[in-house]
């Protein structure tokens, strides 16, 4: 039977290629959204599947990102404060948002509220996920 090796090196270097390659495709993925930009509008540029492929991407890429920066920068050490003030936090921002979309010109009510509640729902959804990996990381350190 022939026995898997595991070497730490091989597999380092294989997420550096897998990071040169990511990075190799986000630039030329730019190029595109430039190209389409300057020939074809700036409208055009944001309906195109490509910006909507470019939009996810580097979502999904802050997300899991955030899990490594929390683990970095953030005390475990220390309690999470309270979960309201999240909500107050993402609520202020929706209603920043909402007022923004209202009084910027060409805005509206019903723009407005769309705007907020975008806003208010993706800010909402990236801190309660942070506090729940800060939570998860103090309460494995507690143990």
């Amino acid at each position: 039977m022939i026995k898997k090796m595991q070497d730490e090196r091989l597999k380092h270097r294989n997420l550096k290629h897998i990071s040169m390659v990511f990075f190799i495709q986000t630039v030329g993925i730019l190029a595109i959204i430039i190209y389409d930009g300057v020939t074809k509008g700036i409208d055009a540029a944001l309906s195109s599947p490509v910006w909507f492929v470019f939009s996810i991407s580097m979502v999904v890429l802050s997300l899991l990102n955030l899990s490594i920066t929390i683990d970095t920068y953030e005390n475990i050490m220390r309690r999470p404060g309270p979960y309201y003030r999240i909500v107050l936090l993402a609520v202020c921002i929706g209603l920043l948002f909402g007022l923004a979309g209202k009084f910027l010109p060409g805005g509206s009510i019903r723009g407005g509220l769309i705007v907020g509640s975008v806003g208010f729902i993706c800010f909402l959804a990236v801190f309660s996920y942070g506090y729940y990996l800060k939570k998860k990381r103090y309460d494995e350190h507690k143990e």
